[in-house]
């Protein structure tokens, strides 16, 4: 049996009063100083190129350096910067990205978390500041299955003409222009989406709403994403027959409002409001790469603490970032099994604008 070689990962050495420190990503091994630094040089060098086995880097010391340097490769493989060569290919590439080496602390390579996360169909409902950094998130960390949709409801003026048609430059580049609404319905198998993340910008909550329904009904994940008076909120990330929906929360709010109709009146936003709404350019920003980021712990089948059911708040002018579990409503309209629904018709869209909706 062909005894297994090693190789070295791309590492930082810092010199420390009493000994050495080897750092990657935030991974860092301490090596005592017995002449350490000479003996690491050498064992990173030996196994820095094609590999090499234990057996033939012990044979580069002599006897008295022998046990020294059989410690050292245990150390270097306990913490993962010594492996075996045939993981890293095609897993390592030089040079790595910071992405690399990030996925490199859970036990993955950037492309294998890309082909899992594109194994998912992804459509994003929204053409907005929150979806511009979205989408921009999503194609620097390799996810290219996914789909945008102009969706009226959730729609920024400002980066359309007057005509109704996407500025040039106001959009991601290198991304094909988003689907409108009503050609996205004509094509679409609920079926085949896996996750629809709806994006709104400007605080209104109908286009949201009759994502979460549609989701609930098709059995897809739902991520909403707002930002509403200064203030972003992720989430719930909603697992129909899991977890609480996008509704539950809405009357869980409204049991704390003493008249919810008033407090939601501005929910509703008209063509002439949506030009009264303002926000600092990093607060979409944030809340796009937020998204990114959960739904990438969602489906990477990677990173840990999944956060299932629950709404991430973001509140940029306190600096702070804090999250609650949403339960479900007994009786929701939406997602409750006691709930009753019409079958859709022919002649109505799912997401059709429905005015009034302020509860």
């Amino acid at each position: 049996m062909p005894r297994m070689k090693l190789k070295a990962l791309p590492i930082q050495i810092i010199r420390l009063e009493d000994g050495i420190l080897l750092k990657r990503g935030c991974t860092e091994v301490k090596v005592p100083d017995d002449g350490s630094i000479g003996m690491v040089a050498r064992v990173l060098t030996l196994a820095g190129q094609n590999g090499v086995t234990r057996e033939e880097i012990s044979n580069q010391f002599s006897p008295d350096e022998h046990q020294a340097a059989e410690n050292l490769i245990d150390l270097l493989l306990a913490g993962h910067l010594l492996v075996p060569s045939e993981i890293t290919e095609p897993a390592l590439k030089i040079p790595e990205s910071s992405l690399d080496i990030f996925y490199w602390h859970f036990g993955v390579s950037a492309d294998q978390a890309a082909t899992r996360l594109n194994m998912r169909k992804l459509v994003i409902m929204g053409v907005n500041s929150i979806s511009r950094h979205l989408v921009s998130s999503f194609t620097d960390s390799g996810v290219e299955n996914f789909q945008v949709v102009d969706d009226p409801w959730m729609r920024n003026p400002d980066l359309f003409d007057d005509g109704g048609n996407l500025l040039e430059g106001r959009w991601s580049p290198n991304i094909s222009e988003p689907v409108k609404l009503s050609d996205w319905e004509k094509q679409i198998d609920p079926l085949s989406v896996n996750c629809i993340i709806a994006c709104s910008d400007l605080g209104t909550h109908q286009g949201i709403r009759d994502c979460n329904a549609f989701c609930v009904k098709n059995r897809c994940h739902f991520l909403p994403v707002v930002l509403q008076d200064l203030i972003g909120y992720v989430g719930p990330l909603v697992v129909p027959g899991e977890t609480a929906c996008y509704e539950c929360l809405r009357q869980r709010q409204n049991a704390h409002m003493k008249d919810p109709g008033v407090e939601r009146a501005s929910e509703i936003i008209t063509s002439t409001g949506r030009k009264a709404v303002g926000f600092h350019p990093s607060m979409p920003s944030v809340l796009g790469e937020i998204a990114s980021f959960e739904l990438t712990r969602l489906y990477s089948d990677a990173l840990p603490f999944r956060n299932i059911g629950t709404q991430i708040q973001v509140n940029l002018l306190t600096s702070e970032m804090m999250k609650r579990k949403v339960l479900k409503v007994p009786r929701c309209a939406v997602c409750s099994p006691l709930a009753i629904r019409s079958s859709t018709t022919s002649y109505k869209s799912n997401f059709s604008p429905r005015g009034g909706r302020a509860n």
